[in-house]
């Protein structure tokens, strides 16, 4: 059986308490341009700075990474 809402938004505030882990929930839509040529993907990481993305497209899969930089 699956978690609850309220359980997986427990879920959350917990691992949102521990620095090194973090929950993002993403927002993502995908269309094709006005030609119908490409394909158009937007995708919205809330509380992430845009420098700490890392972007890979290999075939069909596009992968999404945050990194931070190790001091």
């Amino acid at each position: 059986m699956s978690e609850s809402i309220q359980e997986k938004k427990n879920k959350i505030e917990k691992d949102e308490e521990d620095p090194k882990k973090r929950v993002v929930i993403p927002e993502f839509c995908g269309y094709s341009n006005d030609d119908g040529t490409d394909y158009i993907a937007e995708v919205i990481l809330p509380g992430v700075e845009k420098d700490t993305i890392k972007l890979n497209a290999y075939g069909w899969h596009i992968y999404i990474e945050c990194v931070k930089d190790e001091m």
